[in-house]
C-alpha cells in the first residue's frame, strides 16, 4: 500500500491516453539506433547495421526518419548542448547545428564512445585500450585525462556510462581482473586532472543524472536503483514490479529504465508512463524528449506524445563579479503552463522570496557566492537546472585595462599618437616603450632602426626618451609587466617610466628618426601590481591610437584586461567623424575586427556603426559620430586576457582613430 501511494504521488498526472508506438527508422541496412538527442527542433539518432547503413538519422516526430551523417562512422554517441549537437564517432568528435552537416572538432588515436557534458565542458570515453579519457574545458579544445583508478595501460578500462552531477563527472567502467573476469568501478572528477573512487557505486551497471539527482542501476537481487542528491548519502531501493536489466536515461523531466519503459520523477518511485511494452528480449538504450514527444531508441524505436515536467530552454550562466555588483540570473521554460512555479536555490538551499524565472541580486556580497540553481515545478513534477557558479571578488580584483600596444609602420621623421585616460586621482606609474630594433627577436623583418617616445599630460611634455640605454630600473619594469626584453642595452629602442600625477588626458608620441623606416611596436603598461591595487587606485579607462594609414594597411592595436572579472568595453574605429575634431584627409570607411590574442578568426566585427550605441558613447564621454557615417564601433563584454583590434579601410587611406573605452 505504501509503495502504491508513493507511486501515485510521484506520477500524479503522468499517465496519458495514448500508448507507446513502436517502429523502426525505415532506412535501409539499419539494425538499431544506439543513441538519441533532441535540439533545434529535431531528434538526431546514431545508427548501426550492415554495409550501407547511414551513420545518423533525424526526425521531427520520432516516427518518420531521414538519413544523415554521410561519411561518418556508425555506432556513435550524440548529445545536444550549448545550441549544437555533439557526436563521438569512431576516432573523432564532431559538431552540427542540424544533425546533417557536421564539422570535425578533434581526431583521436583511439575510438571515442560515451559523452557527458555540463553545457560548458565535456568528458568523452574511448576504447578499452587506454585507461584515460578525453576532456574539453570549452567544447573546442581537447586533452587526455589522467588514468582512471584501478586501471592501467595493461588492463585498460571499458567505460560503460558517463554522467555529470553536482559539479563532477562520474565514469562507470569495467576493468579486467587477473582471472579475466570484469569488475565494475565508478570514479568522479572535476576536469580529468585527478579522479576520486566512489565506493558506493562499485558494482553499478548504468548511471543517469539530472534534476539534482544521480541514480545508478546496481547489480544484485532485483537490480535495485541507488539514488543520491549530494554524492555522499546513497539510498537503494528496488524498482517496484521488477524490470529487465536496461540502460538508464533522463529526458523530459523523467528518469527512464529504457528497456522496460518504466519511469520516475525522483529516481525512487517507478511506474509505467502509459500502456505498451517493446516485447520480450528487445533492448532499448537511450531516450530524448522534444516537440511534445518521448523517443526511446534501441533495437526498435518507441515514441509517445505526452506532457512532461518543466523543461529548461535556457539555463543560468556562470558569473564572476566584484562586491556590490547587481547580478541577474534567469531561466526560460520550454513547456510553461499556468501551474509552473519557480524556486531559486543557493548551494541547494531555497533563497527566500526568489520565486520568479528571474533572480535579481541588487548588490552582492562575498557571502552570496556559490552554486545558483532554479527549481521549476508543474502538476507533473519538478526539474532542477544545472547550477551556475557565482564568484564574488573584492573590488580590488575587478577587471581593468592593463596595457595597450600598437604594431605599425613608421616612416622617416613621421609620428603617430597613442592616448590614454586615467580615472581617479593620484600617482599612476606607467611604462612606455617604442620597440624597433628589438622586434627582430619576434621575427619582424623590416624594423624602424631608431624610434623615439614623448609623453604628454594634455599639451605639456612630461617625459621623453630616444635610446633606453640598458637602464636597470627599466629592465625591472619590463619584468614586472612580463614585457619582452630588448635585444641589448645599446639598442636604439626607446622606453621610459613615469610616476607623475597625470591629467585625465595623456598621450604618447612615437617618432621615427630621419632616414629610418619600418615596423615599430609602441606600448603603454600600467605598472601598478595587483597586490597594490585599492578601491581608490587610478586605472586606465581609455586607450587610443591616431595614425594615418595607407590603402590596404591594417592598424593593429593589442590590449590586455587584468583582474578576475569580465569588463564591458566600447571599441571604436573613427574615420569620417574625425572631421568634427578638425582633422582632414580622414579614412572614409574603416572596418573593425576584434580577436582573442593568437586567434585567426574574429570574435566580433563591425563595418558601419549602429546608432543604438549612442548611449554607450555618452556613458564614456566619447565624442559623437556623425549620423549615418561609416565609422565602426563595437560594444562587448570580455573576460580577462589578451585581445587584438584590427582596423582597416580597404582601398581607402587617411587618418584613423582606434579607441578602447572601459564602460562603467
Amino acid at each position: 500500500m505504501l509503495v502504491a501511494l508513493a507511486l501515485a504521488l510521484a506520477l500524479p498526472a503522468a499517465r496519458a491516453a495514448a500508448s507507446w508506438t513502436f517502429g523502426t527508422t525505415g532506412l535501409a541496412n539499419v539494425n538499431s539506433a544506439r543513441s538519441v538527442a533532441f535540439g533545434n527542433g529535431r531528434f538526431v539518432a546514431t545508427l548501426e547495421g550492415a554495409n550501407g547503413c547511414p551513420a545518423l538519422a533525424w526526425s521531427v516526430d520520432g516516427v518518420t526518419w531521414n538519413a544523415a551523417g554521410a561519411g561518418l562512422a556508425t555506432q556513435g554517441t550524440v548529445v545536444f548542448t550549448a545550441g549544437s549537437f555533439y557526436l563521438a564517432s569512431n576516432n573523432a568528435m564532431w559538431r552540427s547545428q542540424d544533425g546533417v552537416a557536421w564539422e570535425r572538432l578533434y581526431t583521436d588515436s583511439v575510438s571515442v564512445n560515451h559523452v557527458a557534458t555540463d553545457g560548458r565542458s565535456m568528458l568523452v570515453s574511448n576504447s578499452q585500450s587506454r585507461p584515460s579519457l578525453l576532456f574539453s574545458p570549452d567544447l573546442v579544445t581537447w586533452r587526455e585525462t589522467t588514468a582512471l583508478p584501478n586501471a592501467s595501460a595493461t588492463t585498460g578500462a571499458y567505460v560503460q556510462d558517463l554522467v555529470y552531477f553536482a559539479g563532477r563527472y562520474y565514469a562507470l567502467y569495467l576493468v579486467q581482473q587477473p582471472d579475466h573476469s570484469l569488475r565494475s568501478y565508478t570514479a568522479s572528477t572535476v576536469d580529468g586532472t585527478e579522479w576520486a573512487d566512489v565506493p558506493a557505486l562499485a558494482k553499478a551497471l548504468y548511471l543517469a543524472s539530472s534534476g539534482g539527482r544521480l541514480i545508478a542501476r546496481m547489480s544484485g537481487n532485483g537490480n535495485p536503483v541507488t539514488t543520491t542528491t549530494d554524492g555522499v548519502t546513497f539510498t537503494t531501493a528496488p524498482i517496484p514490479g521488477g524490470s529487465n536489466i536496461g540502460a538508464l536515461g533522463y529526458a523530459g523531466g523523467r528518469f527512464f529504465d529504457c528497456t522496460s519503459l518504466l519511469t520516475s520523477i525522483d529516481g525512487s518511485a517507478w511506474g509505467p508512463l502509459t500502456t505498451g511494452t517493446p516485447g520480450a528480449n528487445i533492448d532499448l538504450w537511450d531516450v530524448a524528449y522534444g516537440n511534445g514527444r518521448y523517443v526511446v531508441v534501441g533495437e526498435v524505436i518507441a515514441s509517445l506524445a505526452a506532457s512532461a515536467p518543466p523543461l529548461f530552454a535556457t539555463l543560468p550562466q556562470d558569473q564572476t563579479v566584484v562586491v556590490g555588483t547587481a547580478v541577474t540570473f534567469s531561466v526560460t521554460i520550454e513547456n510553461p503552463d499556468v501551474s509552473t512555479t519557480f524556486q531559486w536555490r543557493r548551494n541547494g538551499l531555497a533563497i527566500p522570496g526568489a520565486t520568479s524565472p528571474t533572480l535579481q541580486l541588487p548588490a552582492v556580497s562575498l557571502a552570496d557566492a556559490g552554486q545558483i540553481s532554479c527549481e521549476a515545478r508543474n502538476a507533473i513534477g519538478a526539474s532542477l537546472s544545472t547550477p551556475a557558479t557565482l564568484t564574488v571578488v573584492p573590488v580590488t580584483e575587478g577587471g581593468r585595462i592593463v596595457n595597450l600596444s600598437v604594431l605599425t609602420s613608421l616612416e622617416s621623421e613621421d609620428f603617430f599618437t597613442m592616448g590614454f585616460a586615467v580615472n581617479g586621482s593620484g600617482d599612476k606609474p606607467v611604462l612606455v616603450r617604442a620597440a624597433g630594433p628589438s622586434l627582430t627577436l619576434l621575427g619582424v623583418g623590416v624594423v624602424n632602426a631608431d624610434p623615439r617616445v614623448e609623453l604628454y599630460a594634455e599639451s605639456t611634455k612630461t617625459a621623453e626618451n630616444d635610446n633606453w640605454g640598458g637602464s636597470t630600473a627599466l629592465m625591472q619594469a619590463f619584468n614586472r609587466v612580463s614585457a619582452f626584453g630588448f635585444i641589448s642595452g645599446t639598442s636604439a629602442d626607446a622606453a621610459l617610466v613615469s610616476s607623475k600625477p597625470l591629467a585625465n588626458l595623456n598621450s604618447v608620441r612615437v617618432y621615427g628618426a630621419k632616414g629610418t623606416h619600418g615596423m615599430v611596436l609602441a606600448e603603454v603598461y600600467d605598472l601598478t601590481m595587483a597586490d597594490q591595487i585599492t578601491v581608490n587606485t587610478p586605472r586606465l579607462c581609455n586607450v587610443s591610437v591616431l595614425k594615418s594609414v595607407a590603402a590596404g594597411e591594417v592598424l593593429t592595436a593589442g590590449f590586455s584586461l587584468g583582474g578576475r572579472t569580465a569588463k564591458t568595453l566600447l571599441i571604436r574605429a573613427a574615420g569620417p567623424s574625425l572631421t568634427q575634431l578638425n582633422q582632414t584627409d580622414v579614412l572614409p570607411n574603416p572596418v573593425l575586427n576584434l580577436f582573442r590574442l593568437g586567434a585567426s578568426t574574429p570574435m566580433a566585427t563591425n563595418d558601419d556603426w549602429d546608432a543604438a550605441l549612442k548611449t554607450a558613447f555618452e556613458r564614456v564621454s566619447a565624442f559623437g559620430f556623425i549620423a549615418g557615417s561609416k565609422d565602426a564601433a563595437l560594444l562587448v563584454t570580455l573576460p580577462p586576457g589578451g585581445y587584438a583590434v584590427q582596423a582597416t579601410g580597404g582601398s581607402g587611406a587617411g587618418k584613423l582613430l582606434v579607441e578602447i573605452y572601459e564602460v562603467p
